[in-house]
């Protein structure tokens, strides 16, 4: 994934062939919509036993051969919620460079949590559109911006838009594909 070839290096892998379209965003959006409709899924097999991961990040996802799916690994920092084994409400073990910047930057003690918007900013959904997130320093200046819009994705968007990189705009138009369902998922705010 963090190939600049991306997401061209594991079409064949998990769609079997290449598609027959030129490479451009139709095609980003089809392998890129296979990839995250895996991890979701796998995500939604861990919820539906009880289960959140807590460390969900690129290192933490590995792809199998065999199955030609993507896979979530390392459930170190797992909770079961049904027996409560490694469940401490408020405190979370997570890797600074992937944890919503509130849980980074506020205390554990911090009495409410981070809204929803916030809590999928550097989800993989968002690190997938914008493959300047895939390296540290780019998450660090994506949260000092968001930081500045007071972590409004919204405000967020229209403060770079207009003088955004190749990458950036390619990125927000991958994200608006099929009516805007790719920034509509980072800007939900209900109950999954």
């Amino acid at each position: 994934m963090q190939s600049k070839e991306f997401p061209y290096n594991v079409e064949t892998m998990i769609l079997g062939e290449a598609q027959d379209l030129p490479k451009g965003l139709e095609r980003d959006n089809r392998i890129i919509q296979t990839i995250m409709t895996q991890l979701l899924f796998a995500l939604d097999g861990l919820h539906s036993t009880g289960i959140v991961h807590g460390d969900i990040k690129p290192q933490n996802i590995i792809f199998s051969e065999g199955s030609r799916t993507f896979k979530i690994i390392d459930l170190g920092a797992a909770a079961d919620l049904r027996a409560g084994i490694n469940y401490i409400p408020k405190e979370f073990l997570l890797d600074p460079r992937y944890a919503v910047p509130e849980q980074y930057i506020m205390s554990t003690q911090t009495p409410s949590a981070p809204s929803a918007p916030v809590a999928t900013a550097l989800s993989p959904v968002l690190w997938q559109a914008f493959p300047g997130l895939r390296s540290d320093s780019g998450l660090i200046q994506f949260n000092r911006h968001l930081k500045r819009c007071d972590y409004d994705l919204i405000a967020w968007r229209k403060s770079v838009e207009t003088r955004a990189s190749s990458d950036l705009r390619r990125g927000f138009e991958l994200l608006d594909l099929d009516g805007g369902i790719g920034w509509e998922l980072l800007n939900f705010d209900g109950p999954i």
